[in-house]
């Protein structure tokens, strides 16, 4: 997480210009109780920040406090904030029994407001007044990680909840206070004050923001409130549907109670019918309705990636919407290109990606939409929007086995296709890029999410990409080695075991805590703060299975020839001893079947699979401790191509039948994404060991099984 100090002057002219009170204008004391408990300074803080309101004239705005009173519709989490700033007129905004609390209404709160207390918080901490223009050696709005933590999730649920840019935040230490502004970036904040002796600070900043147009106080421009007739339009748009098919279900979730409706406005070029845009097309002005997210990130800084089941209003027809920040470089390419050159090299034949209907980078008034933290400090990030016809379903809603073997080898044939024929690798393959398309003739598997993609020539200088739980070991061991093919053919590996573990039956664990610990110690636990597992690493270079299914099932053999391909691999790559550490850190993280022949059969096909591996030990490749075998030799790596690998999946698939097999919900395993946020995997990230990350939730949340968060996909960070 980035944190960037600046003078309060200096602050306002960054965050917030405008006009100040004029000089007749005071500002009256605050009294706060600053003896005793944190939860005995909010009902002062909050008629201090009334009065101030009041003097501004800002009457439509009124401070709340709600400690631990949650918002009654929850996003995943329980998260709440003790004081905001709200709408009187706050729709969603109930009291909740007596007195002056209310529940936190993230959707519609304006500032949030945080208030902590040091532990010696008998005594004041008098700012002197010679510091107050003065940036720290390394400024941070809170002491504690925890505490840091929390105004993390609050960003999160803000930027989650509402359409914004950005969005401002007061952060209250016993008798001082900063000013801050959170964007995709990180956090701007003003140098410490003291509010109790200078209200006027406070004072400023609502008169600002009150006289702010909304672009102005952090709103989308190009997302407005729904009417009402679109509001009923949106909501009622499950009924066009079947019961139970992916569009309706998707749509139910889209009109979840307390998500407001909004319309946003896309400006870009855009294609005719169902055709893939192409360079070729004009730009067109294009309505959408979106409600709740089908996707939302848990991470502040980064990507920030929501997804919208959306209704397009021109042509009457459910999308899906992609809404993002990508990084601005000089070399990188959008999404959105990625998609292009996919489409315009790759002219025959099934590609199993997306289609992109248009858009691009989210444009207004003849200008991108970026962040606001200072471009000469920090890589800014540019706001982006795709629209896609097909609406899908993760791949963790496969049917079984053979489906989930089936989607990966379909993203798997697209991974292959961009590379060999368009020479693009995808840079970020997980369980959540591939997705299950539920089209007229049955289930089809997608690989989407190309935001990392990098071209050959771009990889001889790309650092390490991925989402955490799915990248290579080898890339997590050896983050200094450049990004290469192996990488994510590995990660298909990964995404296969992953899915297996959290869903299917395994014979090695009796119990499902059991199962979640594993998981834990192989995908998200790390013997460094930015290495991953030396158990995963040792699997993988050995050979070992993952997963232990049940004696005849019919993945074995497939399970047995990747991991045999992956030992051949790492035999090859020769790689130096890992450093020997003994602790361990949790990382922050954060039908009718598609037919094989519709898919891109290997060139040279050798043997069924069940001839091809063996069912005992893996001993049908030469074994990497053989004295006999050659010397290592990266050429020789079966991973230096999709040849093998192809043979491998395609021969799973092939077979004449499939065993029934019970599939768990995996809803008592809390997995990377399910979890509250975490910042990404940047050397800056402030590490949360606990799954809570210093959230205040409610003790009615259910309990399940916790594995420690993952991080969102790592992205290279180029200056």
């Amino acid at each position: 997480m980035k944190y960037i100090e600046e003078a309060e002057d200096q602050w306002f002219l960054d965050c917030l210009p405008g006009e100040d009170p004029p000089a007749g204008i005071t500002f009256s004391p605050w009294t706060v109780d600053l003896d005793n408990r944190v939860k005995g300074m909010y009902h002062g803080l909050a008629r201090g920040l009334n009065s101030s309101l009041a003097t501004v004239g800002w009457i439509a705005y009124t401070a709340r406090c709600t400690h631990r009173l949650p918002d009654r519709h929850r996003s995943g989490t329980n998260t709440s904030c003790p004081l905001g700033i709200y709408p009187v007129d706050c729709p969603a905004h109930s009291q909740a029994g007596s007195g002056d609390r209310f529940c936190v209404s993230w959707p519609h709160i304006e500032v949030v407001v945080e208030v902590k207390k040091t532990s010696s918080s008998t005594t004041r901490t008098t700012v002197d007044a010679s510091t107050f223009n003065q940036a720290s050696s390394r400024p941070l709005p809170l002491p504690h990680p925890s505490d840091r933590g929390q105004l993390i999730d609050y960003g999160i649920e803000v930027l989650n909840r509402q359409h914004r840019l950005f969005y401002f935040a007061i952060v209250v230490l016993d008798d001082t206070a900063r000013l801050l502004r959170y964007d995709r970036t990180g956090i701007t904040m003003t140098s410490k004050f003291d509010y109790l002796e200078r209200p006027e600070v406070i004072g400023r900043f609502f008169y600002r923001l009150s006289r702010a147009t909304r672009m102005e106080r952090g709103y989308d421009p190009t997302v407005v409130p729904s009417s009402a007739e679109e509001d009923k339009l949106f909501r009622g748009l499950s009924a066009r549907f079947a019961p139970g098919s992916t569009e309706a279900q998707a749509l139910v979730n889209a009109a979840s109670a307390g998500w407001p409706v909004h319309k946003i406005t896309i400006n870009a070029p855009f294609s005719d019918g169902e055709k893939a845009v192409s360079r070729h097309d004009a730009t067109l002005e294009r309505h959408f309705l979106v409600g709740k997210p089908a996707f939302m990130g848990r991470s502040l800084v980064g990507r920030g990636t929501k997804a919208f089941v959306a209704y397009d209003m021109m042509n009457d027809r459910v999308v899906f919407i992609k809404d993002s920040w990508r990084s601005y470089t000089r070399d990188s390419a959008s999404e959105y290109k990625t998609y292009l050159q996919l489409r315009a090299r790759i002219t025959t034949g099934h590609l199993f990606i997306p289609t992109l209907l248009g858009g691009g980078d989210v444009m207004f008034e003849g200008s991108r939409q970026k962040t606001c933290t200072p471009a000469t400090r920090y890589v800014p990030r540019i706001h982006q929007r795709l629209v896609l016809l097909e609406v899908c379903r993760p791949l963790e809603d496969f049917k079984d086995s053979l489906e989930l073997t089936l989607m990966i080898y379909a993203a798997f044939t697209a991974h292959r296709r961009a590379w060999e024929e368009a020479h693009i690798l995808h840079g970020d393959v997980s369980a959540g890029n591939i997705l299950i398309y539920d089209s007229a003739d049955g289930p089809v598997g997608l690989l989407a999410d190309w935001d990392l993609a990098k071209t050959r020539k771009e990889l001889e200088k790309c650092p390490v990409t991925g989402t955490w739980p799915f990248m290579s070991a080898c890339s997590q061991q050896f983050p200094d080695r450049p990004h290469t093919l192996a990488d994510d053919l590995e990660s298909f590996v990964h995404v296969l075991n992953w899915c297996l573990l959290k869903y299917i039956p395994t014979t090695r664990y009796t119990s499902r805590r059991g199962v979640a610990r594993y998981i834990a110690s192989v995908y998200d636990s790390a013997d460094d703060p930015e290495k991953g597992s030396s158990e995963k690493y040792y699997k993988i270079k050995d050979g070992e299975l993952f997963v232990h299914l049940q004696e005849d099932h019919p993945l074995i053999p497939l399970l047995r020839g990747l991991a045999e391909l992956c030992r051949d691999h790492y035999y090859h790559l020769s790689l130096p001893p890992l450093k020997v550490n003994n602790g361990t850190t949790k990382l922050p993280i954060p039908v009718r079947r598609l037919k094989a022949i519709e898919l891109l059969r290997p060139a040279e096909m050798r043997s069924p699979l069940a001839s091809h591996f063996s069912s005992g030990p893996l001993s049908t490749r030469t074994p990497a401790s053989d004295p006999q075998r050659d010397s290592p030799d990266l050429l020789k790596s079966p991973l230096r191509t999709h040849d093998e690998m192809g043979e491998v999946l395609y021969d799973a698939i092939s077979v004449d039948s499939w065993i029934e097999e019970e599939k768990y919900s995996g809803r008592d395993l809390v997995t990377w994404d399910d979890q509250p946020s975490r910042s990404s995997n940047n050397p800056s990230t402030e590490p949360m060991s606990t799954p809570g990350s210093g959230s205040k939730r409610s003790s009615a949340q259910p309990q399940s099984t916790k594995l420690p968060v993952a991080r969102e996909a790592i992205e290279p960070y180029v200056l």
